[in-house]
């Protein structure tokens, strides 16, 4: 937290940097947190690897612009490229141009945009799923705020050199997302995916390059937050199948040791019967990922769009349209599955509370009897699987999560020139 804070609020390259390398630091320990399961150390290394790469490129960049405003100060670093655009400087200039390549390829990384998303499905995948909901609107958001203090505040004057650049960022980022989502069967690797595609309808703003554009970006990272952070919950409530161990102790545990389980599409089946909250809720999510009203997501995009049409480029605000039709197929893939797809026999025998129980063979003469299921460490309730049945008790406070950000996606939706407001706020400091 302290880290993303020293991104959004520094106006210095190093205390942009510094902010940027805590989080960094923190996330490649997180993903590896679960360290006997052999999915999350490899995204840790796969997330540290490529990570550091891409931190030393941002910081060669840096390098760069401050041998060419002599200063780390997005200030200084404003006042030496308006100067080298006006005075035609040419070594300041082609070592800001050269700057601003790396820095585009250091910040694209950590926003996961294509080309530069490779690190982003397995590490969503292999993280514990509390955490990849924090990388998918933590950092992120972080992130794309110091994005826009550095090329806004900093390298405003070179916006003809830049704003292309995201411009096909952001295409290539929404169309790699989006058709690379729909095989998915792994539902956090559909998010991840899903998170790719965005970066792309973020990065439209910053393609657009005018106050209006920064506006939609801040006001489109807040409705993504609720609504990216509420599906995760939803996931996590649905793959650690968290029930009360009972009503005398009161507590709650997990019943399954598979860390897997849960995670695929298939898993979704009959959730409408079985927990119809968290059916209920993930579709308003979805349909906010997708951009339909009057959820925030609609608006977020729909500003996004109007800022691209009052910049001329129409064929990004197309395909941001056409990308939006995309998300649909998958999105809808697990809706189908909550909503319409019934459950096979033995999954409706778990749905009612009976998921395969044990049903130890008859000792025969001279044998041991056979072993009892195994049991949930310090807890003695058996590990049996299945899917989260109609008796269960999902856990209160991811319940609490799940409701807050439902609502909050939809009162963002339906106050948007009053969100707007905020973001216009945000942005103010902004050129």
């Amino acid at each position: 937290v302290l880290g993303m804070m020293l991104m959004v609020s520094s106006r210095d390259l190093l205390m942009i940097y510094l902010g940027l390398e805590l989080v960094s630091l923190c996330s490649y320990v997180l993903a590896g947190y679960l360290k006997e399961d052999a999915r999350s150390v490899e995204a840790a290394i796969k997330y540290f690897l490529t990570g550091a790469v891409a931190s030393a490129v941002i910081l060669f960049g840096i390098s760069l612009l401050y041998g060419a405003a002599g200063s780390t100060s997005l200030d200084a670093i404003a006042r030496a490229a308006s100067g080298s655009v006006s005075a035609g400087a040419a070594s300041a200039g082609v070592l800001g141009y050269a700057a601003l390549a790396f820095l585009v390829v250091g910040f694209g990384f950590k926003v996961a945009a294509a080309p530069l998303h490779m690190w982003a499905p397995d590490a969503y995948e292999g993280a514990p799923t509390p955490i990849t909901a924090f990388f998918s609107v933590g950092p992120k958001a972080a992130a794309f705020a110091a994005l826009l203090r550095v090329f806004f505040a900093g390298l405003g004057d070179l916006r003809p050199a830049w704003t292309p650049v995201f411009a096909v960022l952001a295409a290539l980022s929404m169309f790699v997302g989006n058709l690379s989502a729909l095989p998915q069967k792994n539902i956090k690797r559909m998010m991840a995916y899903s998170a790719i595609a965005h970066a792309g309808y973020i990065l439209v703003g910053l393609a657009v390059g005018t106050p209006m554009g920064s506006r939609a970006v801040a006001y489109y990272l807040l409705a993504y937050l609720f609504a990216n952070l509420g599906a995760f919950a939803v996931i996590v409530a649905v793959s650690a199948r968290v029930v009360s161990a009972g009503p005398a102790s009161g507590r709650a545990v997990p019943v399954s040791a598979d860390p897997a389980r849960g995670e695929q599409i298939e898993d979704y089946t009959g959730l409408a019967r079985r927990q119809p909250l968290l059916a209920w809720a993930m579709v308003i999510y979805f349909l906010s990922l997708i951009g339909i009203p009057p959820t925030a997501g609609f608006f977020g995009k729909f500003y996004l769009f109007s800022a691209a049409l009052e910049q001329g480029q129409v064929w990004l605000a197309l395909v941001i349209v056409v990308n939006s039709v995309i998300s649909v197929g998958y999105y809808y893939g697990v809706v189908r599955q909550m909503f319409l797809v019934g459950e096979a026999p033995d999954a409706a025998t778990e749905g009612a509370g009976h998921a395969q129980p044990h049903r130890p063979e008859p000792a025969s003469a001279g044998s041991a009897a056979a072993a009892p299921p195994p049991a949930v460490p310090g807890t003695g309730v058996a590990v049996t699987g299945g899917r989260p049945a109609a008796g269960d008790r999902v856990c209160p406070a991811v319940v609490a999560v799940v409701v807050v950000t439902a609502i909050l996606t939809l009162v963002i939706g339906l106050g948007f020139e009053y969100f707007l407001g905020w973001a216009t706020a945000a942005t103010a400091i902004l050129p």
